[in-house]
């Protein structure tokens, strides 16, 4: 077995990025959401944790000017190989940059909207690197520019510990299968939790297995409408689902929509 170690969120998207796209690359109802509440915003738009582009290109093809940061070399690499797939017209208005979304800093300013999506925000362990991060995005952003936080709602009825498959599928660049587990152990206490994630990876006369381990952030709608208050944003709206239903008990989600003041 080989082990890539230590807790580094880079890792596990050194590895993802291999086949990233082919479990989460089509996300229609996604895009649809955020192009609905940007419209209302303006034309200029920032995606913290942009990835392989699985949003900002669909929005830089709506028309958007879409600006997207993220720390891991592997996955921009991957965007830009997606983007020379496009029209030049389409791939001028998507720039992606390497930053941390803790500190970053751009030459660009005055942006309309920004928005974190797909839990990227709970990768941000404590309240200082959260706070760090929302007025970098105060910084960015023009007088009531538009703010929107999705992260995952937990169950605690979840139980933990439990080997789960989280996909079976074939990689797009190698042909190979790759199968994934994860299991995952909460800390309560600390707000934590420990995901642990197994990969079988099967070629023609070939079987490697790889791991990664990694924390995110546990996080309630509470605690992020405070956070969003201290860095100076207006929670304006809260939502359950990318079909704009009202966020409860129920809901899978915490997509918290603000504006800055």
């Amino acid at each position: 077995m080989e082990t890539i170690g230590g807790r580094e969120v880079s890792e596990l998207y050194k590895l993802e990025s291999k086949f990233y796209d082919a479990v989460w690359g089509k996300r229609p109802k996604e895009v649809s959401f955020y192009s609905g509440l940007i419209s209302g915003y303006g034309k200029k738009v920032l995606e913290l944790g942009v990835g392989t582009a699985a949003l900002a290109l669909p929005l830089a093809l709506e028309g958007y000017e879409v600006t997207g940061i993220d720390n891991s070399s592997e996955m921009l690499a991957m965007a830009d190989r997606k983007a020379l797939g496009f029209d030049e017209s389409i791939r001028q208005r998507l720039t992606l940059i390497s930053a941390d979304m803790r500190s970053f800093d751009l030459a660009e300013k005055g942006f309309d909207f920004a928005f974190i999506a797909f839990n990227t925000f709970l990768h941000l362990l404590s309240h200082e690197d959260q706070l760090n991060c929302l007025n970098c995005i105060g910084r960015h952003l023009r007088p009531r520019g538009g703010l929107v936080v999705d992260v995952f709602q937990l169950d605690p009825r979840r139980p933990e510990g439990v080997l789960r498959l989280d996909f079976t599928i074939k990689s797009p660049q190698t042909g190979a299968e790759v199968i994934k587990y994860y299991q995952q152990y909460m800390d309560y206490a600390q707000q934590v939790m420990d995901i642990y994630n197994v990969y079988n990876i099967n070629e023609v006369g070939t079987s490697r297995t790889y791991t990664t381990r990694y924390r995110l952030r546990i996080i309630l709608r509470g605690e992020l409408e405070l956070l969003l208050d201290k860095a100076g944003f207006e929670v304006i709206n809260v939502f359950g689902s990318f079909d704009k239903e009202p966020q409860g008990t129920a809901s899978k989600k915490i997509i918290m929509m603000a504006e800055k003041r």
